[in-house]
């Protein structure tokens, strides 16, 4: 089993334990599950391989993925057990997203009593009705009646809700979002995986959606942004040059399929790509960059960018190349977080408060993103 050496001092370990799932959701990618799960001597296995190449300074996270992976809760909870007794040295910690049918009152015990080490989010695509569009069981019941919310709450400081809106749920966002917070949840939004999809009627729904999300997120400074507009503007100061990377997939991450075998991550494994996944095997995108033609290079919102090997595979075929309709979308919020970081900065300014010198950089980034909205060259998609 080839390791992967890190780059940075995280380092993350994806464990897809099962293939299985009891939901249907209708926007799911993962296209080619086989029922398939992993065993406990399996996940011994690589973990111990992995574990040999971290350093006591490391700090590793191991993620279970599925499918479901409560319908492996006994692999999930011996593992831990495991890791916690051989390796008590190590920062290492552990996490899961679930879709929250499963946990039976001694499965939240078990995430309760661990709950300083493990992670548990909730995927919650916004309000009822909403979410029992998107995720029904396979015999059309919709799922979110058999989801305990409070108990992520309660449980969990920041519980992240992870929301995906699809192209039924996308009129909703604003109301799904805003019903994510009522609940006390973070949520963190992302759009179904194939955009490419998308009509013009579409676009419009989401310009207008993302308008009441900046105002809603301007007058709630208190609140946390969703994900999907939350963004780290002085990236836009990158210089063109640096080495490029979309994300940390295949080099501070690695995802393991049931078959034990390792891909950069999960999107790109056989449950996600199927036989193309192969074109995947052991790939961590060490001499990946960009084409010298691709429009993408000389971008200045590209270190700001929301993209990813999997997506672009997805849409076009190949992993470097994103849809029309990606980059715009891609840009509309990139836009809409800088207005709701602009208007918050205003606020303290207005009520006559000290900005932070954080704050001061984000201000020129701002403005440096506005210069660059305004010039019809830089568009080049």
């Amino acid at each position: 089993m080839k390791n992967v050496s890190l780059e940075n001092k995280y380092r993350k370990i994806v464990l897809i334990l099962t293939q299985s799932c009891n939901l249907n959701c209708t926007y799911c990618y993962e296209n080619h599950k086989s029922g398939r799960s992993m065993t406990f001597d399996m996940v011994k296995e690589i973990l111990d391989n992995e574990i040999l190449h971290i350093g006591k300074d490391n700090l590793l996270t191991v993620e279970f993925f599925g499918g479901e992976p409560f319908i492996k809760f006994e692999i999930i909870k011996n593992t831990v057990d495991y890791v916690k007794r051989k390796y008590e040295t190590l920062h290492i910690k552990f996490a899961t997203t679930t879709n929250g049918t499963l946990l039976t009152p001694y499965i939240k015990g078990w995430l309760a009593d661990n709950a300083d080490i493990f992670e548990c989010s909730l995927s919650l695509d916004g309000t009822p009705n909403m979410h029992n569009t998107n995720r029904p069981y396979f015999d059309g019941r919709g799922s979110y009646d058999d989801i305990d919310t409070d108990f992520f709450v309660k449980t969990y400081h920041k519980p992240r809700a992870k929301m995906t809106v699809s192209k039924d749920t996308l009129p909703n966002l604003f109301d799904g979002v805003k019903y994510l917070h009522t609940l006390g949840f973070q949520p963190v939004v992302d759009l179904a995986s194939a955009p490419d999809y998308w009509e013009q009627i579409d676009i419009n729904i989401f310009e207008k959606q993302l308008k009441l999300l900046v105002a809603f997120y301007s007058e709630n400074s208190h609140l946390d942004v969703c994900r999907m507009l939350d963004y780290d503007l002085r990236r836009v100061f990158i210089e063109k040059g640096a080495p490029f990377k979309y994300c940390g997939a295949g080099r501070n991450m690695i995802t393991f399929d049931v078959d034990g075998q390792w891909y950069p991550c999960m999107a790109l494994a056989p449950v996600s790509q199927g036989y193309d996944a192969k074109l995947f095997k052991e790939e961590n995108f060490k001499q990946f960059d960009l084409s010298y033609d691709n429009i993408c290079k000389q971008c200045p919102f590209l270190r700001l960018c929301r993209n990813c090997y999997a997506a672009n595979y997805n849409q076009t075929g190949n992993i470097e190349k994103q849809t029309h309709t990606q980059c715009y979308i891609n840009r509309l919020t990139i836009l809409a977080s800088s207005v709701i970081q602009y208007n918050r900065v205003s606020k303290k300014v207005s009520n006559k408060n000290h900005i932070s010198h954080e704050e001061d950089l984000i201000l020129k980034a701002i403005f440096r993103i506005q210069e660059i909205a305004r010039d019809k060259s830089c568009i080049y998609l």
